[in-house]
């Protein structure tokens, strides 16, 4: 049951992390995100999807050019993700 829940999350993030409007965050996400999107346990990937939920792809752009994100948490997964 678990496992649906992480693929579903993964198939999620991927698709918004490929298909944000902009060739720029495409690569950015896709280098980031979706190259590792594996390492992220399933809180990690209800975080991420939270995270596109709530911000713009631009803010999270920024977020990831600048290392400045909104919580610590937020901040840990993005660590993890460019381990």
């Amino acid at each position: 049951m678990i496992e649906e829940k992480i693929k579903k999350f993964r198939k999620i993030i991927i698709y918004r992390s490929t298909h944000t409007g902009t060739k720029e965050s495409d690569l950015l996400f896709n280098k980031i995100i979706v190259e590792n999107i594996e390492k992220l346990d399933f809180n990690e990937l209800k975080e991420l999807q939270s995270l596109f939920d709530h911000f713009s792809d631009s803010e999270i752009f920024s977020m990831i050019i600048n290392n400045k994100y909104i919580e610590s948490r937020i901040e840990k997964i993005f660590k993890k993700l460019n381990s």
